[in-house]
């Protein structure tokens, strides 16, 4: 499995009947019953696809708000926009699944999610993370004052990643341990 089935396994698990739920928002939303394989497969590529054209559509952002000269308000309303568009797609998605009363942990969502993840590829994704961090550096060592925004935006958001991606191999590595 790869890096996306990590993340879409992160929103999906049995409820205490055995019936597949997908929880579109998380730990912060109520959980819809899939009432057939068919439904939980089609539910499970179209959020994967979701995610990757997500992760797609960051450095568009990034490159609009470039050159309409780093305002923050033209971010702030695109991603307002997105979120808008990735919620009416996703209530799309599940209109007409009945609502589950269970709820999803926080440590469920963050095993399921471990188990779509190998431990080459979050090796990997902190490695590439590092060579942000690196290169948020040496930008800001070249030419501080022309890309201190850019800069920062690097070292800040790629940091954090490489936090997550440490603490995930962390966790996988207990996870494998114990068997869970």
């Amino acid at each position: 499995m790869g890096y996306f089935d990590g993340l879409t396994n992160a929103s999906f698990r049995k409820d205490a009947q055995g019936r597949d739920v997908f929880y579109p928002y998380g730990t912060h939303g109520r959980g819809r019953i899939i009432t057939d394989a068919e439904t939980a497969e089609r539910l499970r590529r179209s959020i994967k696809r979701l995610y990757i054209l997500l992760l797609a559509i960051i450095p568009l952002l990034i490159a609009i708000v470039r050159l309409a000269h780093d305002s923050v308000i033209y971010l702030m309303l695109l991603v307002l926009a997105v979120t808008a568009l990735t919620a009416g797609y996703v209530q799309q998605l599940t209109r007409g699944l009945p609502y589950s009363e269970e709820r999803l942990t926080y440590r469920e969502s963050l095993q399921n999610s471990l188990r779509g993840h190998s431990k080459l590829g979050l090796v990997f994704l902190a490695v590439v993370s590092a060579g942000f961090v690196a290169l948020g550096g040496f930008i800001l060592a070249l030419a501080p004052a022309e890309n201190l925004a850019l800069a920062l935006v690097l070292i800040v958001f790629f940091g954090l990643c490489l936090l997550v991606f440490l603490g995930a191999l962390i966790l996988k590595s207990r996870q494998e341990r114990t068997g869970t």
